[in-house]
């Protein structure tokens, strides 16, 4: 009997219980082997004999499989194939007569297995087929999924055998490991612990910074550190004294802020440099302003130390060459870094300037420096960031006259 289909796999819509026929040739029932791939991946191995029957037709023309569970409901797909075991059966005698019925299904048997070998080869049937536990004594194909019932564990078959002792296939390289259910299991377990001990500390830390924060809350508003003054002052930077309440807790170094009750956009920041808590006496030394005027009710409370920065409460102002004489030293004599910008003319032929900064009086090299070419009036304007305290001076030749001197600065 001819051999014609080429593929012993088939695969339909699965739709309940029912009929699915093959066209490829079957010799015994016992070849036919069936699972459903559900629509959710899962793999459900049928059972021949119990899940479904297989009825060989006439003629080499297939199979009938009819699904008698009606547990399954329909969806997803079934997929039917012909496993042949690889094995020879028949023992032919020399000389003796030839059964040519026999031979030829012999030959076709050996031609269905390559039809198995090939479709493996060529990916059309290289997929997992879950085959539930092992079991010895049970024919077993490449790809075959089982599963260890010992530990859970899936694994994968690499040789087309008839099983035995479980550790001796396995040594022998008959089975490779597919999915450890045990490692699955026990790292889920690792990390619900691991995320059930996160969700512990995020709330303990969650707590320490709400009691943190309640902590500062209150001693930036603790009596001892808070006060309040009728003391007349004119908002600016310096030494300010004034008279708060006896008691108090405050020392020198610490950071204060004094700030209109009114009004606390008009406010001084600064250091506490003493305080005679038998009379009220408090001294702070004002390092930054907001708003202006003279006020006469203030409240003193905790701060943390302000940053100085370029632009903080500061204008630009310019000065004349009398007050900023050129190749004269200067000085920022403030807790603010400056800038200034120097604009200088040339009076006749081309001339050089500089502009130096250093912490001392004494200069070793130029910040800035400018050559101007010649022309009646050209005017080129630069600039430099003077730190606070710092000195600073702007040279020219005899080339170069005082064109623009601007400061940005406290007023």
């Amino acid at each position: 009997m001819a051999v014609d289909a080429t593929s012993p796999l088939k695969i339909y819509l699965f739709s309940g219980a029912g009929t699915y026929g093959v066209t490829f040739k079957v010799l015994e029932a016992a070849h036919i082997q069936a699972q459903l791939i559900r629509t959710d991946g899962t793999i459900v191995g049928l059972v021949n004999g119990t899940d479904y029957s297989v009825t060989i037709l006439p003629a080499g023309a297939g199979a009938n499989v009819v699904v008698t569970t009606e547990a399954y409901a329909a969806g997803g797909t079934i997929e039917i194939r012909r496993v042949i075991p690889v094995t020879q059966a028949t023992s032919w005698a020399n000389g003796g007569s030839l059964d040519m019925p026999l031979l030829t299904q012999v030959f076709d048997k050996l031609t269905m297995i390559l039809q198995q070998m090939q479709v493996y080869m060529e990916g059309e049937a290289a997929k997992s087929f879950w085959k539930g536990d092992w079991t010895t004594g049970t024919s077993y194909l490449v790809n075959d999924i089982v599963e260890l019932a010992s530990t859970g564990d899936w694994y994968r078959c690499l040789t087309t055998h008839t099983s035995g002792t479980w550790a001796t296939d396995l040594a022998a390289g008959k089975w490779v490991l597919y999915l450890a259910i045990g490692e699955v299991i026990t790292a889920a377990a690792t990390a619900t612990g691991a995320a059930d001990t996160a969700v512990g500390a995020a709330a303990a830390a969650a707590e320490d910074a709400a009691e943190a924060a309640a902590s500062a809350a209150s001693a930036v508003n603790a009596p001892g550190t808070s006060a309040t003054s009728t003391t007349s002052l004119a908002i600016g930077t310096g030494e300010k004294t004034l008279t708060v309440q006896t008691g108090k807790d405050f020392v020198v170094g610490m950071a204060v802020m004094i700030a209109s009750t009114v009004s606390p956009t008009n406010w001084m920041h600064g250091i506490v440099t003493s305080y005679t808590s038998g009379t009220g006496a408090l001294v702070v030394s004002v390092d930054a302003i907001g708003g202006s005027g003279t006020l006469a009710n203030w409240t003193i409370s905790l701060s943390g130390p302000i940053i100085a920065s370029l632009g903080m409460e500061q204008t630009w102002q310019n000065f004349d060459a009398i007050a900023r004489p050129l190749n004269t030293t200067h000085q920022n004599d403030t807790d603010l870094p400056i800038q200034v910008v120097v604009s200088l003319k040339s009076s006749a032929g081309p001339g050089t300037s500089s502009i130096k900064v250093n912490d001392t009086s004494t200069f070793s090299f130029n910040v800035a420096e400018i050559n101007m070419p010649a022309g009646i009036g050209f005017s080129i304007p630069y600039s430099v960031i003077v730190p606070p305290w710092h000195y600073y001076r702007v040279d020219a030749t005899s080339g170069l006259t005082w064109g623009q001197w601007a400061e940005l600065r406290q007023v």
